[in-house]
């Protein structure tokens, strides 16, 4: 069962581990080696690291109590991170995180949802009736990076 909760102090370490596996084992199937490890360095500061997820302060979804996923929701609408380690793929995770992200755009008076989606996740951000909006490319620490722009528009039932 997966369950969905927000972000506590203390999270920050857990969540690095689904980042690195999301990138490095399901969106390798989309990016080079060297836009892998520009996107997911495995030397990464873990204070550095720590202080950027307490800044998006996301949900997190555990699977019998251990986090394997997690995204945010900035009062924007954007969405800035959601990931899903590589070993909690296609089990609900995804869903149970973005079903959570529309109910607190609901909360929060939220109309518009977007992200700038990884080529890995476009296809589930569209049945999630997202939009295309753009592809894009911008540089990343030194490598060129593809991704989309995708929004969702919200009717006041969420």
């Amino acid at each position: 069962m997966i369950t969905v909760r927000d972000f506590q102090s203390g999270d920050e370490a857990a969540t690095f581990p689904v980042f690195f596996s999301a990138v490095h084992e399901v969106a390798s199937a989309h990016y080079s080696p060297e836009v892998i490890e520009a996107w997911a360095p495995r030397d990464t500061d873990p204070q550095r690291w720590a202080e950027r997820i307490q800044g998006i302060q996301p949900f997190v979804a555990l699977r019998e109590g251990d986090i394997v996923g997690y995204a945010d929701l900035q009062d924007s609408g954007y969405i800035d991170h959601f990931f899903v380690s590589a070993r909690a793929q296609r089990i609900g995770v995804a869903t149970a995180l973005m079903a959570r992200i529309h109910a607190s755009a609901k909360e929060r008076g939220i109309e518009q949802l977007f992200s700038d989606v990884s080529l890995s996740a476009q296809g589930f951000y569209q049945r999630c009736g997202f939009s295309l909006q753009e592809q894009q490319v911008f540089f990343f620490r030194g490598q060129a990076m593809r991704n989309a722009r995708m929004e969702k528009r919200l009717d006041r039932r969420g």
